[in-house]
């Protein structure tokens, strides 16, 4: 009788161990996954704060001032598998348009608050200027200076924001 018990755990052991290894396998697999991908999420967010860092060294228009400031790691215009890096500040200026448009000339891209909306190559979720989350109600004299850079380089298949 003792045999045909210690048969029978041993063959409940025997299909236990499959188990474990598939769970094992399974487990392991997510865990480097989420790891993977946590890596690649913060390494975008570094990339995305070197950005921050020089727009805000970036010297501006005299009479302007700012309003606020969006950074975000976010999919391409178009369609691609590589993140795009955009840090943008919205200012008030006095003066003309050209005159600003004079000043940033090469330093940075510049698009124009009009009827609500901002111009530009900048992510479709902030062209509204409702998306910003301003009290700024004044739309007029509103501008603006915006760094929009794409990452073609490394893989970021595993950061979703990029898709």
């Amino acid at each position: 009788m003792a045999s045909k018990t210690a048969w029978k755990h041993l063959t409940h052991s025997l299909l236990f161990i499959p188990l474990v290894a598939i769970c094992l396998a399974v487990g392991g697999t997510l865990f480097l996954l989420l790891v993977t991908s946590a890596d690649s999420y913060l390494a975008n967010n570094r990339v995305l704060s070197e950005y921050e860092n020089d727009l805000r060294a970036t010297e501006h228009s005299p009479n302007t001032s700012s309003v606020m400031l969006q950074s975000r790691v976010t999919r391409p215009p178009g369609n691609g598998q590589h993140c795009f890096y955009f840090v943008g500040e919205l200012r008030r200026y006095q003066g003309t348009r050209a005159s600003i448009q004079a000043f940033y000339n090469d330093k940075a891209q510049v698009a124009f608050v009009q009827n609500g909306k901002i111009g530009g190559v900048i992510p479709s979720g902030l062209k509204q200027l409702a998306n910003w989350s301003t009290s700024a109600v004044d739309e007029k004299g509103l501008y603006l200076v915006y760094t929009m850079v794409g990452d073609f380089e490394h893989t970021t298949v595993l950061d979703l924001r990029c898709h």
